[in-house]
Parts: C-alpha cells; sequence; structure tokens
C-alpha cells in the first residue's frame, strides 16, 4: 500500500513539474493495476501533453464512460478532442464535419475557454464557407462579456487581437452582412476607444 501511495505521489509531482515523459510511464503502470480515476486521469493528461493522441483519444472514451461525473477527467477529455480531433481536421474538411465534432465536445460541457476554442474554430470555417447562418448560430454560443481583451501574443514583440475583439469583428459583419447598419453601427460606436489599434 505505502509503495503504491509513493508510486502516484511520485506520478503527480512529475506531471506537475511538466516531466510528462517520466510521469507518463508511471501513470500507466499505476492505470493498468488500479483502474483509479486519478490514476486514469493522469495517465491521459500525459499522453495529452505529449501530443499522443492516437493512444489519448480511445483512453479518453473508455475512461469516460467508467467515470463521466469526475471533472477533472471530463477537462482532460474535452481538451483531448479539441487538440487531438477538432484541430486536426484537415483545412478543407466540410463546414458539417467540423460542427459535428464540435457539438460532440460541446455536449461534454466545456468551460468558457475551452468552449471559445472550439466556437471560433467553427467560425473561421463557417466564414471561409460564406454561411452566415451558421456564424449568427455559434457566434450566440459565447458571450463577449467574458471572453479576454487582452491582445493575443504573436511570437516576441508582435500582438494580435483578442479574443473580444475577434467576436465582435463577426458580429459587425455578420450585422453588415444582414443589411443592419444601423446596428452595426451601434456596435461599433460602443467599442469606441476600447481597441485603438483596431479601430
Amino acid at each position: 500500500m505505502e509503495n503504491m501511495f509513493h508510486l502516484k505521489s511520485k506520478a503527480n509531482q512529475l506531471r506537475k513539474a511538466e516531466r510528462f515523459n517520466d510521469a507518463l510511464t508511471i501513470y500507466k503502470t499505476l492505470w493498468e493495476k488500479t483502474k483509479d480515476s486519478f490514476d486514469g486521469t493522469g495517465y491521459l493528461s500525459c499522453l495529452r501533453k505529449l501530443h499522443r493522441f492516437e493512444q489519448a483519444l480511445p483512453l479518453a472514451d473508455e475512461l469516460f464512460t467508467l467515470f463521466p461525473e469526475f471533472p477533472w477527467l471530463r477537462n482532460e477529455i474535452i481538451w483531448t478532442k479539441i487538440q487531438g480531433q477538432l484541430n486536426k481536421l484537415p483545412e478543407d474538411s466540410s463546414l458539417n464535419t467540423i460542427i459535428n465534432h464540435a457539438n460532440s465536445i460541446m455536449k461534454l460541457n466545456p468551460d468558457t475557454f475551452a468552449k471559445k476554442s472550439i466556437v471560433f474554430k467553427v467560425l473561421k470555417s463557417a466564414k471561409k464557407k460564406n454561411n452566415w447562418d451558421c456564424i449568427e448560430e455559434w457566434l450566440d454560443k459565447l458571450d463577449p462579456k467574458h471572453l479576454s481583451d487582452k491582445p493575443i501574443k504573436i511570437g516576441e514583440t508582435q500582438n494580435g487581437w483578442s479574443d473580444q475583439e475577434i467576436w465582435y469583428n463577426y458580429k459587425i459583419n455578420l450585422l453588415l452582412e444582414r443589411n443592419d447598419s444601423q446596428k452595426a453601427l451601434e456596435l461599433c460606436s460602443s467599442l469606441e476607444g476600447k481597441y485603438p489599434k483596431n479601430r
């Protein structure tokens, strides 16, 4: 028992120190012996961090059937599916394919940060396909007040748009596409001075 406790503690420390390869070996051994929710989730977390999605995705499905209500596991499954499935879809994937994957992850009730990643993936594809009905539907899944207003870092010195700016840009273009220039103007006016670099 003491040895098992020591292994669990060591695996946890290694994972938190981002020594994922070392932690993975221990978690794999623990999971095969214990079938414990923490061991399984630690194993999945390390696989995800190491981008070993061929192993992570089937493990995620297995773990979800066993421990569907475990919060840490649910979060790991969400990010495994975002990084290992949704973001791995080819650029020429159909919008329906992207939406189907996105909806399956949305059913897991992701937090705001994960939801933003899912929604923005759909919005980008819908924009390419010029599908404004889809953009309207998926924009409503996010509240811009809950999105970051901090510019996204691009390299060492350059800043990109913030998540809020991206959302508002989609919204304003949607209003213009719907020939509602008055609402678009009102929204632009309400944001005056908030994003000076992208006025």
